[in-house]
């Protein structure tokens, strides 16, 4: 079974990403939400997800940042980004990441 961890600063975004999806039909376990790319980083570390879905604009270190050294830490691991903004940078950033979806 693959982990999932939920990176959003929006408590009820990461809720609204958990049940809004059968992870368990695709193999997926939930393992934990941050709310933020610090302690996303400290959790990840803990749990070493095979899968992050992350906010691109947090406070603290934002998804962009927080992405680039989880993949340094994490190389095998797969970044999906999310955010509510179409901001170009960031999703070049993101294109520069091999993320897999933004």
């Amino acid at each position: 079974m693959y982990s999932l961890l939920i990176v959003d600063d929006e408590p009820f975004v990461c809720q609204q990403i958990q049940s809004a999806i059968n992870w368990g039909i695709m193999n997926i376990k939930v393992v934990g939400e941050a709310h933020n790319g610090l302690s996303a980083l400290e959790l990840a570390d803990k749990l070493r997800p095979d899968i992050v879905i992350a906010d691109v604009r947090m406070p603290l270190m934002d998804g962009i940042s927080f992405a680039t050294e989880f993949i340094r830490r994490y190389p095998s691991a797969q970044v999906i980004f999310l955010s509510g903004y179409s901001d170009k940078d960031y999703m070049q950033n993101a294109i520069r990441l091999d993320a897999v979806d933004y």
